[in-house]
């Protein structure tokens, strides 16, 4: 099949929506729920050892360290949202787009989880799957936080924007990236 031939096929196949049957999506949701427990777990552990102060020093080294893990060839997982904590984790326009419209999904239908949105580009293929606001994520991230979260959030992210979250609204997002390449096939 020509290089033109399968990009035209995979770009039928793409829509905003998830394409549950690619085997990438399928790789996409493994490392993404993995990604999800493992950072949730050294979290709660942290705040267990010392506090919401500890579990926001923690986060702060353990995330991307546990991002660098699941990152292996061919992905790349990294989290982002449109109230930054990190602004390293800033949304590029594809990222935002995605974002507004788990936001949409939510305003629409406020009891169901938005879908993981799929992207097939001519050098990637792309996969965002939403973050709710968990019991847990209220701690560093709700409306209610205590004088020394605070504090300790004004230390590590003075531009911090990540707060004021209620139960069950949409924190942000995680997003993986795999590199393609179409190969000429006769």
């Amino acid at each position: 099949m020509s290089r033109y031939l399968a990009f035209f096929a995979l770009a039928l196949t793409s829509s905003a929506y998830a394409i549950d049957a690619d085997p990438r999506f399928i790789e996409a949701e493994r490392i993404s729920q993995a990604f999800s427990q493992q950072l949730l777990a050294t979290v709660k552990d942290a705040m267990a050892a010392g506090g919401t102060e500890n579990a926001i020093a923690v986060c702060q080294v353990a995330a991307p360290t546990i991002a660098s893990q699941y990152s292996q060839a061919p992905w790349q997982i990294a989290r982002t949202s449109s109230k930054l904590r990190n602004t390293n984790n800033a949304p590029d326009a594809w990222e935002q787009s995605v974002l507004a419209a788990f936001a949409r999904d939510i305003a629409a239908n406020p009891d169901k989880k938005p879908t993981p949105r799929t992207h097939i580009s001519d050098s990637e293929y792309r996969y965002m799957a939403p973050i709710m606001v968990a019991t847990p994520c209220l701690a560093c991230h709700g409306s209610a936080l205590s004088t020394n979260t605070q504090k300790a959030l004004n230390q590590r992210y003075p531009d911090d924007q990540a707060t004021g979250y209620q139960l069950g609204e949409l924190r942000g997002a995680l997003t993986l990236r795999q590199r393609i390449s179409f190969t000429n096939q006769h």
